[in-house]
Parts: C-alpha cells; sequence; structure tokens
C-alpha cells in the first residue's frame, strides 16, 4: 500500500509540478507538512456549533455544502476555540496550531485523515456528515468526483501559489474510506484542483486493497 501510494503522488507531482500529499489509515505519502486548513475547519465548527445550539443548522449546512464563509464566521464568532478544538480530539487527532486560529490553522494531510477515520465517533458528528454527502456540484473536484463521498475541501492562494486540500469518507467494499488529499501548485488554482482529481482518480482505482476507517 505505501509503495502505490507513493507512486500515485510522484507521478501527479513530476507531471504537475508543485507539491502533493495522500494519506489513509496509517499510510502517508508525499509532503505531509502542515497547511492551512482553509475551509475544511468548517466541519468541526460545524458539529461544535450544532452540539451548542441547534439553531446553528442553517449556517452550518451553507457552510459545508456551499463552503460559504460569512456562516462560517457568524459560527466562529460565538462557539469558542475551545468547542472545535474538542472536536477535534474526540475523533482521536490533532492540529499542529491550535484551532483558535480558525481557517488559518496549520493541519497535516496525516492528522485529517486521522479526523475523518475518527469523525463517526464524534457525538452529534451525524448532521454534518449527511451535509457533507450535499456538497454543490460546482465544487466536486478531486474526491467529490467519487460517488458517495462525503467530504469537504479548503483552497485558497497560498505561498505565490495556490493550495487545496480535502479530507472524507469514500465508500469502500467493506465500509467507509478515511482518506485526505493536498495538493499545492504554482499554476493557480486550476492546476491545484486538477492534481486533486488525479489523486481522486488513484484512490479510486485502489479502493478495493484501501483499510477502512476506525469509526
Amino acid at each position: 500500500m505505501q509503495g502505490q501510494l507513493n507512486r500515485l503522488v510522484a507521478d501527479v507531482v513530476a507531471r504537475h509540478g508543485g507539491r502533493a500529499a495522500v494519506s489513509v489509515g496509517s499510510f502517508t505519502a508525499g509532503d505531509n507538512r502542515p497547511e492551512p486548513a482553509f475551509s475544511t475547519m468548517k466541519v468541526p465548527l460545524s458539529i461544535a456549533a450544532l452540539r451548542q445550539d441547534p439553531a446553528f443548522y442553517q449556517d452550518a449546512e451553507i457552510a459545508v455544502t456551499r463552503s460559504d464563509n460569512p456562516a462560517a464566521h457568524r459560527m466562529f464568532a460565538r462557539v469558542p476555540a475551545t468547542s472545535y478544538e474538542r472536536v477535534i480530539q474526540e475523533a482521536g487527532a490533532r492540529a499542529t496550531t491550535p484551532a483558535a486560529y480558525q481557517m488559518g490553522t496549520m493541519w497535516t494531510t496525516s492528522d485529517q485523515a486521522a479526523f475523518a477515520s475518527g469523525l463517526r465517533c464524534v457525538a452529534g458528528h451525524e448532521p454534518v456528515l449527511d451535509m457533507m454527502g450535499r456538497v454543490v456540484d460546482y465544487q466536486r473536484w478531486g474526491l467529490g468526483r467519487i460517488g458517495g463521498a462525503r467530504f469537504k475541501g479548503g483552497w485558497n492562494y497560498y505561498q505565490g501559489g495556490h493550495l487545496a486540500r480535502q479530507f472524507g469518507l469514500i465508500p469502500g467494499p467493506n465500509g467507509d474510506i478515511a482518506v485526505a488529499i493536498t495538493a499545492y501548485s504554482p499554476k493557480g488554482h486550476q492546476g491545484s484542483f486538477a492534481m486533486l482529481d488525479d489523486l481522486a482518480n488513484g484512490l479510486n482505482a485502489m479502493r478495493g486493497d484501501l483499510p477502512t476507517s476506525r469509526c
């Protein structure tokens, strides 16, 4: 498995340039440096917000399904950082910097895969996991190309190029598979999104061999 993932990342980087990482279970390939969470932080935030007050449902839904930033900022303004930090910890994962950095929180690809793997162990995850299966069509690159995927992406211009990342659960023959993929392209968003597409296509072809999620 490690060799297959190494080859996948090496092939994607060779064709596109930049850097990339992929993580599944205990296997991680590529450049696993901490990168900004961007909108992927909307998942633990939304879980924490709904645990605090179900009235946040509409904001959580558009933050996850449409990646709406104003909705996320409304939740950030009222939900303590310790609450979404706790969600990450309850999933058996961690971030590199405190979650109080909000969408600027630094998160490795492997730690995001660990979060996805433990997501179902988090109390109150159910409505947000459902939202992750209803991401709008125009944001369904990468993992969104895999039928039945429940995922969230984050993307922005970064370090003179464009960084895009996703994590989530994809269906496998023996249950859901927790995955995270990250791509940085010096060529802008079209480059990073194309890299995520290729990483996801590679994972899709391996689904029969990939380990299932922890929860």
